[in-house]
Parts: C-alpha cells; sequence; structure tokens
C-alpha cells in the first residue's frame, strides 16, 4: 500500500513499530508489533482508547509484548522489513474503512479498526475459551451445556457468522442456545401453547356458528365441535406429562441454587473463622444435597433414555439446540437432519417432478445436489450448486426453479430473480454488486448482493442469461468458484450456501425443429402401421435428431459463453420440447390449479375427459412457446365460462363441473345434469350436489 496516502499519525505509528521490530531482530513486520506500537504512544488514538476505558494499558502492553518476543527473529535483522501477509491484509482492511468513511488519507482510526477485526481466534482456541466459561453460564441460566454442543457453537460460528469474529459470534451462540432453553423451561411447551392457541379459536368460531341457522354453517359447525374434541383429547396427556416433567426440573434446580448457596455459606464460614459451621455444613449438608442431586439425575437420565423423542422439557443445551439458533440468525439449514426431513430430501426429486412436467433428467441433477449439499458432501468454498439451463421458452426451466423454491422454503416466490435483459450495458454490473463510493447510489448496494445478505440460503435465479453484457459474466466467475462476492462497500458476501440456476434460449431452435420433425414422424408411422410394406427403416430417427439437436445448441452455447464460466458450472442441462402425453399432464395440472381456487370459496371441482384434454391440447399447444399458451388458453375459455356461470348461478356452491367435447353423449348419469356450453368446442356438466332435482331442472332449462 502506498505510504503517502497515510495520515501523519499512521505513519508515525508504523515507522515506529518497523523501529521496535528491526530492535527486536524480526523478519517481518507484524500487526502484533504495530498494536504495540501504537499503545506504546501515549498520544495515540489506541492508547488514548485503552486509558479512557479505565483499562490496564501497562498490562496490556506487556501482554503483547510477550507475545512479540515469541516471534522468530533473523541475525542480523534486515534494515528494512517487509509487511506480513497479515499485516498487508490489516492494512486492505483499514482501506476499506477509510473509503467507507470517504477519508482522502488512512486513519489511526480504521488501522485501529483493521487491528481489532484481525484479533480473530480460530476454532480451537474459540473452544477452549468456552470450556472455560462453559461453568459461569450453565450457573446463569440454570441448564447444562453438552461438550459437543461447545465445540459445535465453535465450528458453526466459524463457518456461518461471517460477519463477526470468533470468540464472540461463539459465545452469543452459546448464550441465546441457553437463553432459549431456559425460556422454554419456564414456559408452555410450544406444543401445548400452539393447540390451546388453536382450540381458542375454534372456540370463539364455535360461538359465532352457534347463532347462524343456514345448512353450510351448521356442518361448519359440526367439524369445529369434531376438531376441539380431538385438541382436548391430545391436550390432556401432554398437559399431565408437562406437569411431571416440570416437577422434576424445578426439584434439580431447587437441589443446584441449594448447594451454590450451602458453598456460599461455607466460604463466609471460613471468612469468619467459625471452623465448627464449615465442618457442619461441607461434611453434612453438602453430601446429603449432592447425594440427593445425583439420584435425582440419574433417574432423569434413565427418563431421557426411554423417552428420548417424547420430551417436552429439557435443561440439557445439545448440538441441535446451537444449530436451531444459528439457523435463526442466518435462515440457513444447518440444524441437524431429522427423520421427517431426510425423508422429505429423499423424495425431493418425486415431488419436483409432480410440478415439473417431462423433464426427469434436470430435476434428478438439482435434487442430487441438494441431497449432497444437506448430507455434508459439497465443496465448503463453492456454493450448493450451479446450472445452466438450455431449452425452448414454456418447458419448465423458470418453473423448475419455483418449484425448488417451494420445497426448501415452502414459498415459491423465496428466490433472487434477476432478468439479465436489464444488464445489456457494460455499467449494469454495478446494479449487482453496488456503485463504487462517490457515485450515485453508493448507499443501496447491489441487487445481488444485498438480496444474499438478506437471504444467505436461497435459491439464485438468473434469467435469459445469454442478453447479459460479456463483463457480467466477470462478476459471476468470482461467485461460481470461490462462493464469494466483495460488494461496491467492500463487504464481502458469502454465496456458499445458494443454489444458481442460469436459464437460456440460446439454440432452441434447433430443438423445436426436431420435436417438429419428430411429430411428424411419428404421425406417419401410425398412418403406415396397417400396411406391411410400410417402410420402418426411419424408426428411431427421431431420437437421432433431437440427439443432434442437443448438440447444436451446445456448440452455439460454446460460441456465446467462455470456457472459464461454462467449466465452473456443475452441470448443463437441455429441456426437451413437451410431448403429447406431457401436454395432458399439464393441462390436469392447471385445471387442478384452477380446482384450488374455486375450492376456497366455492368448493367446486373441475375435471376434463380425456377427449376433452385432446382436443384443449391440440389447439393451445404451440410448439415455439412450449406450455405457456396452453395456461392462457384455459383461462380464457374455461376458466372465465366458469366464471359466468358462477355469476348466473348455474353452478351452486359444492358443484363438479365436467369439461367434455360438445359433441360427446352423455351418459345416464349426466342425462340428469345441466349443462353449459362455451364459446369452444367444450361444454360443461355440472352435478350441483347441494341443489334439489327441482333447483337442477330449472337451472337446465335456463
Amino acid at each position: 500500500m502506498d505510504p503517502s496516502k497515510w495520515s501523519d499519525e499512521t505513519a508515525k505509528v508504523v515507522n515506529a513499530a518497523h523501529e521496535l521490530a528491526v530492535s527486536k531482530g524480526h523478519a517481518q513486520l507484524t500487526p502484533a508489533v504495530v498494536a504495540a506500537a501504537m499503545l506504546d504512544q501515549s498520544a495515540s488514538l489506541g492508547a488514548r482508547l485503552v486509558d479512557r476505558a479505565g483499562g490496564d494499558r501497562a498490562s496490556l502492553l506487556h501482554e503483547i509484548n510477550m507475545a512479540v518476543s515469541k516471534m522468530p527473529t533473523q541475525d542480523p535483522a534486515p534494515a528494512q522489513l517487509a509487511p506480513s501477509s497479515g499485516l498487508l491484509g490489516v492494512l486492505r482492511a483499514a482501506s476499506n474503512f477509510q473509503k467507507k468513511q470517504g477519508d482522502s488519507f488512512l486513519t489511526l482510526d480504521s488501522l485501529l479498526k483493521a487491528l481489532a477485526g484481525d484479533a480473530s481466534l480460530n476454532v480451537e482456541d474459540t473452544v477452549s475459551i468456552l470450556r472455560g466459561i462453559k461453568d459461569s453460564y450453565q450457573s446463569h441460566h440454570g441448564v447444562t451445556i453438552q461438550d459437543a454442543a461447545v465445540v459445535l457453537a465453535a465450528k458453526l460460528a466459524k463457518r456461518y457468522v461471517t460477519q463477526r469474529r470468533l470468540p464472540d459470534s461463539a459465545i452469543d451462540l452459546l448464550d441465546e442456545a441457553a437463553a432459549h432453553v431456559r425460556v422454554q423451561l419456564d414456559s408452555q411447551p410450544e406444543e401445548i401453547d400452539r393447540l390451546e392457541r388453536r382450540k381458542l379459536q375454534l372456540e370463539v368460531e364455535e360461538t359465532a356458528l352457534k347463532q347462524e341457522k343456514d345448512k353450510a354453517s351448521k356442518e361448519r359447525l359440526k367439524a369445529c365441535q369434531r376438531e376441539l374434541s380431538a385438541i382436548e383429547d391430545e391436550l390432556r396427556p401432554l398437559r399431565l406429562k408437562h406437569d411431571d416433567e416440570k416437577k422434576r426440573v424445578d426439584e434439580l434446580r431447587r437441589l443446584r441454587n441449594k448447594i451454590k448457596e450451602v458453598h456460599l455459606k461455607i466460604a463466609q464460614a471460613e471468612r469468619d473463622r467459625d471452623l465448627a459451621k464449615v465442618a457442619d455444613l461441607r461434611y453434612g449438608a453438602i453430601p446429603e444435597l449432592e447425594g440427593q442431586l445425583e439420584r435425582l439425575t440419574v433417574e432423569d437420565a434413565k427418563r431421557k433414555l426411554e423417552q428420548a423423542d417424547d420430551r417436552l422439557l429439557t435443561e440439557i443445551i445439545g448440538p441441535q439446540d446451537i444449530a436451531l439458533v444459528v439457523s435463526r440468525w442466518t435462515g440457513i439449514p444447518v440444524d441437524r437432519l431429522q427423520s421427517s426431513e431426510s425423508d422429505k430430501l429423499l423424495k425431493l426429486a418425486d415431488r419436483l417432478k409432480t410440478r415439473v412436467i417431462g423433464q426427469d433428467t434436470a430435476i434428478d441433477a438439482v435434487a442430487d445436489s441438494i441431497i449432497r449439499a444437506r448430507a455434508g458432501l459439497a465443496p465448503e468454498t463453492r456454493p450448493i450448486a450451479s446450472f445452466l439451463f438450455l431449452g425452448p421458452t414454456g418447458v419448465g426451466k423458470t418453473e423448475s426453479v419455483k418449484a425448488l423454491a417451494q420445497e426448501l422454503f415452502d414459498d415459491p416466490n423465496s428466490m433472487v430473480r434477476i432478468d439479465m435483459s436489464e444488464y445489456m450495458e457494460k455499467h449494469a454490473v454495478s446494479r449487482l454488486v453496488g456503485a463504487a463510493p462517490g457515485y450515485v447510489g453508493y448507499e443501496e448496494g447491489g441487487q445481488l448482493t444485498e438480496a444474499v445478505k438478506r437471504r444467505p440460503y436461497t435459491v439464485i435465479l438468473l434469467d435469459e442469461v445469454e442478453k447479459a453484457h460479456r463483463d457480467v459474466f466477470n462478476v459471476l466467475l468470482q461467485v461460481l468458484d470461490d462462493g464469494r462476492l466483495t460488494d461496491g462497500q467492500g463487504t464481502l458476501v458469502d454465496f456458499r450456501n445458494t443454489i444458481i440456476i442460469m436459464t437460456s434460449n440460446i439454440g432452441s431452435q434447433y430443438l423445436i425443429d426436431a420435436a417438429a420433425a419428430s411429430g411428424q414422424q411419428r404421425k406417419r408411422r401410425r398412418v403406415s402401421s396397417d400396411r406391411p410394406e410400410a417402410d420402418t427403416d426411419s424408426e428411431g430417427g427421431a431420437s437421432v435428431d433431437l440427439d443432434d439437436a442437443k448438440s447444436m445448441v451446445m456448440r452455439d452455447v460454446r460460441a456465446h459463453f467462455r470456457p472459464e464460466l461454462l467449466n465452473r458450472l456443475d452441470d448443463i442441462i437441455v429441456f426437451e420440447p413437451l410431448a403429447q402425453s406431457q401436454l395432458h399432464s399439464i393441462a390436469e395440472q392447471q385445471l387442478e390449479v384452477l380446482t384450488r381456487q374455486l375450492k376456497v370459496d366455492r368448493n367446486v371441482t373441475v375435471k376434463a375427459t380425456r377427449d376433452a384434454l385432446d382436443y384443449i391440447v391440440s389447439v393451445a399447444y404451440d410448439p415455439a412457446y412450449g406450455a405457456r399458451p396452453l395456461r392462457r388458453w384455459l383461462e380464457r375459455h374455461v376458466g372465465t365460462d366458469i366464471g359466468r356461470l358462477i355469476l348466473s348461478g348455474a353452478i351452486a356452491d359444492g358443484s363438479t363441473v365436467t369439461v367434455v367435447p360438445k359433441d360427446a353423449s352423455a351418459s345416464s348419469v349426466e342425462k340428469s345434469m345441466p349443462a353449459a356450453s362455451t364459446g369452444s368446442s367444450l361444454r360443461f356438466d355440472i352435478s350441483n350436489s347441494g341443489m334439489s332435482e327441482d333447483e337442477r331442472m330449472e337451472t337446465a332449462s335456463n
């Protein structure tokens, strides 16, 4: 770093540190020597801060000098010392502080901040400190902290709480976990509290429904009363169990406090020279209390083994409690995998395939990466996974990302979506990471970095990435390789817990043409299947055409993107155009979405016959646009017509609407149902379960 950009005070301290290091024969200039020089000068900022805080500067300086004296020396010492790698890091951090404050020179307060930030311990030293203070936290919170929890607190603080330093972050982890368990001991268990809240809601609803006379309210009243009875049956044993466990926990706490009080009395008696009282307490009261505590502890341990998963209360802080605190801090699910979550992850691919039709290869690749990461097998220095999704529009690329966000976070919108068409200019890179100091928008941060700061465990969708300027890819290289990115404010943002998915339509026309050719070949084979002389040499040609199309897509991708970007991706997945059978499934899926919307207020079910689905797919599907026109057609024709029928009263609450072709013959059951035509070649057969026969006939006649 250029010393000409240092303030006079900074230069004075660094020169004094250099002289001190040379006098001691050091080979390099280290942060510890700079700290010693800063404290040795009574007029320096560091010395003034220690004095004002009431600290013992002489003692602190002695400790630093002891550490300095143990550093390696060189004989003879060089006249000009080079800064160590640690000091270079401190100077870089100080420079970042200087830029944030808008200072022209590197001031002493920036250097002091950097030195304080550099004072971070490793995991082993942090564990030693935590073990030393564990008894104090146990006594303060009235809990027992397992050693495994101590070790995990240091490891997780180092791995996930990157904005803070050890041991401070690990101590806060331990403290919050202990406080959380203590609050659980002093309050009602979460399970009982949830049931009682639900019971109160149902009781209020029951009181309101008793005043209503309509049929729907009476049915809802019966359902409320059934649920109330079930909740009461569930609450009764839980309350008894909670009372029993609370008594044992309170008794253990009472004995520990009593032993602590007796030890205080012994200490006071020793100061008063009351040896008889000391002997009576030490050899009488203490053994008796400790015996009672040991018996209760053994009994409690046996019960814990017998009821490991069923206990409502526990005063023991284990690794799971530490992991839960980290999850609350960061939003990262680092808690140990429970059996329910393990099953959920193992079935992740199957559940994703129910939403994303016809793209099993892509779904399997994404699910495998999540399983590896949650099992601890993914590289710690890179994002969880990174993919490039290729294929025509409307085949499920974006839907796959939404489905993944839904499964991981129970919210399809819980992802960072960036439209890369907004980054077509070179200067747009600053919008991702934030503007540099002195430019407009510096305080706002970057669109990508700020989103990951707020939610470090997330899915990042970079949509239509081929439209972005090439300089944007330089930013992505660091993210994909190192899992981190420095924003415009100099803050290091951690991307190691993100899933990065880029989508692109490059080469999609090859896939569309191959799919069209494949469809024509299948039609020709169906026409000629009854003729023995039909030519079957083209059998399997469609798959070859599709493979050739994928090769041409990859050729265009390699021509557009630089090799260093493609080489950093975990996988490049080509989404294939949708087949006819897959379109039927998508149409059924869209009708299920319509049913879910109608179920909320109307309890109406919408179904479609096979012939109706054939018609819908034939008129709505366009290979160039994928499944999106299918959704729009259903909304425009089926959704709109059902809305008209609901407003006209033809569809009553609780009805079942079956979509059939207009020329379809009605079954014996359907003949008694009212039917309504759509603006297309479809009609609706309506089964109004809540209507009388006269009402049905009247609706049909209308």
